[in-house]
């Protein structure tokens, strides 16, 4: 032939059925001719392998095509993810960026048999690959640590068809699934969505051919299932200062978390005075609220629609209608939700509407919005960390008009007409049910512990034991989150109380075993020093390990706690690395001459020879031989020293 064969896709599939047929015919007229040397089992063998081959020609093309219509239809799909601003409820900008541009890097913890080896993001799918049989792999994180920010760096990858993760391009098929989107609660529906044009051509063979697929399915937001989940302002500013501000801040874990780096440096340049060292995580979002809605207040003000009302009206009519957005975020967060429904959405417009305000400018300025279909707009928080903190604002602003109602009847009255609010009252008012499961709002107490003292002054002691309570209740057993409740209330005295009266009896909540000693101890990291200067007068005295991983700090706060205490001073950074012009500041100095202190790790100085005669363990780094002669004559003065490490 001097040419190929011109056949449309129909002719094909009516000429295979016609030789199919054909040649079924032709094998059952062999057996009925021949039936006595052609059994029936082995006709029905020839049979299906006749039915095989032609199947196999025929599925091998559908198979090709439903791979590129796959990919195509999917990229044209998944572009639409790869931009966002996680920020734009802050700038009211429609600015999107591409996730490139602010991705730098992820490190990955894979724990096998009990210990963790650090795997680069770039070669995390080749160690699903090397593991026999591994078809599921859990990636977990504290919210706003990257998860999400990985998987759009990946769904980018493969659109692209190239970038830095490495055999992601041998998957022919990439699905991506949001656990809060509600329109997905099935595999066909997940197909359906991303492949409409492909399903609706290859019908009932969609599904068995993408099982013949390699397919990657990214699963975001295991934790909201069920749910039906930047612009940056640039100035010429220095930036020295907040470069040393975040330094000190990121020993703190909630500063790790990209989207409050980014918060704390558009309010740095808003506000600088506004963060400091002590700055909690409430505190931050905070200011992020207050600064943003002081920018929604300046575009209303510019606006068409409400340019002739005053400052104060445009102000009033903000607050009332975040106070509907805040009872709007609670109904979502009692039902998983992340999105809000489209009724919600339509709630918020109307009441935005009724009050002369733009509903698009109002939604904008405290949601961020995410276009799913064409025409149709899914609006949410900016974070859950963001939603946790909406819906405490709403408990605490419903707790001050109550408080305030009661105080003011109590004064004018001898008996008040009205019993106290609490927590559970304003949760079971708004939901008109009654809460028996608190698990999911840890964070929200968390919030309100914090934002109580910046919304009521003074705070009543029976709302700070309730929170308390309710953190025990809603499964709080974690010794850090109870140091976080101590930080984000600045110590407040009633709570440092009510954690030491109610959080303290559950075994191993504030105990870790030391490495030189078997007794339980109390172990002090870099970043808690402040927490617990505060509260260790409020518990019981046992041993105290002050373990400094980085530069020695000012640990001032502490000495005045330790007074009932016995402790161990761990110096690790300088007992690595030993700096010859080292130099122990004041707060150092008096705690190793303090009696309390029976063990301490570091670097040899000048300044130890009024060290504690109490000392019992001392492992020292010398930065040099000199040091020895030096030492010799302070091991005479130490009669308790029962080990020595050099």
């Amino acid at each position: 032939m001097h040419g190929s064969l011109s056949i449309t896709k129909a002719e094909f599939e009516s000429r295979e059925k016609n030789l199919c047929k054909l040649l079924i015919d032709t094998v059952n007229a062999l057996h009925h001719r021949y039936h006595h040397s052609m059994k029936t089992t082995e006709r029905n063998e020839l049979i299906k392998e006749i039915k095989d081959n032609l199947a196999s020609i025929r599925d091998g093309n559908m198979l090709y095509d439903l791979q590129r219509e796959c990919q195509e239809e999917l990229k044209t799909i998944l572009k639409m993810m790869l931009h966002f601003n996680p920020v734009s409820f802050i700038l009211g900008s429609s600015l999107a960026l591409d996730v490139t541009l602010v991705f730098t890097d992820i490190e990955i913890k894979h724990w096998t048999n009990r210990r963790a080896c650090v795997v680069s993001y770039q070669d995390f799918l080749i160690e699903i690959h090397n593991v026999p049989g591994r078809r599921v792999v859990l990636l977990e994180g504290v919210a706003g640590s990257g998860k999400t920010t990985l998987i759009t760096l990946m769904l980018q990858e493969w659109c692209g068809g190239q970038g830095t993760i490495k055999e992601l391009d041998t998957y022919q098929v990439l699905l991506h699934v949001v656990c809060r989107d509600p329109s997905t609660n099935s595999y066909e529906s997940l197909v359906q969505k991303y492949l409409p044009t492909t399903f609706t051509q290859f019908g009932i063979n969609t599904k068995p051919l993408l099982a013949q697929c390699r397919i990657l399915v990214l699963i975001d937001g295991l934790d909201e299932a069920t749910k039906p989940s930047c612009d940056l302002t640039h100035s010429g500013r220095h930036t020295n200062q907040l470069v040393q501000l975040m330094q000190e801040k990121v020993k703190l874990e909630h500063f790790r978390i990209p989207l409050n780096l980014l918060l704390s440096a558009w309010v740095w340049d808003q506000d600088p005075d506004a963060l400091g060292i002590t700055t909690t995580q409430t505190e931050l979002y905070y200011h992020t609220h207050r600064l943003s809605k002081m920018k929604l207040q300046q575009r209303l003000s510019n606006h068409q629609a409400t340019c002739d009302m005053s400052q104060a009206t445009i102000s009033d009519l903000i607050d009332e209608l975040e106070e509907v957005l805040c009872k709007e975020l609670l109904v979502a967060l009692s039902l998983n939700q992340l999105v809000l429904t489209p009724e919600a959405v339509r709630r918020l417009r109307s009441e935005a509407m009724n009050r002369g305000l733009p509903d698009e400018e109002m939604l904008g300025g405290f949601l961020t919005s995410k276009c799913i279909k064409l025409g149709l707009q899914q609006y949410s928080a900016p974070h859950k960390g963001l939603q946790d903190y909406y819906v405490a604002l709403h408990i605490v602003e419903s707790l001050r008009k109550y408080h305030q109602v009661y105080t003011t009847s109590s004064r004018l009255m001898s008996r008040p007409m009205m019993k106290r609010s609490s927590i559970r009252k304003v949760l079971n008012d708004t939901l008109a049910s009654i809460i028996t499961d608190l698990k999911m709002y840890q964070n929200v107490l968390q919030h309100l512990a914090g934002l109580l003292h910046l919304h009521i002054d003074p705070v009543p002691n029976h709302m700070v034991v309730e929170v308390v309570e309710l953190l025990r209740d809603a499964g709080v057993r974690n010794r850090e989150q109870w140091l976080d409740l101590v930080e984000d209330t600045k110590a407040s005295p009633a709570v440092l109380t009510a954690i030491a009266s109610n959080a303290l009896p559950f075994q191993g909540l504030w105990s870790s075993i030391s490495s030189i000693s078997s007794h339980p101890s109390i172990n002090v990291k870099d970043g808690r020093v402040i927490a617990y200067s505060a509260l260790l007068p409020y518990l019981t005295p046992t041993k105290v390990r002050i373990s400094i991983d980085g530069k020695p700090p000012n640990l001032t706060p502490l000495v005045d706690s330790l007074v009932r205490y016995t402790y161990t001073l761990e110096l690790w950074d300088l007992w690595y690395h030993p700096n010859p012009t080292y130099t122990p500041n004041a707060s150092i100095q008096t705690l190793l001459s303090s009696s309390g202190m029976v063990t301490f790790k570091g670097q040899w100085t000048r300044g130890m020879e009024s060290i504690s005669p109490s000392l019992r363990y001392l492992s020292l780094s010398l930065s040099d031989g000199t040091h020895v002669t030096q030492l010799v004559p302070l091991l005479h003065s130490l009669p308790r020293l029962k080990y020595l490490g050099i």
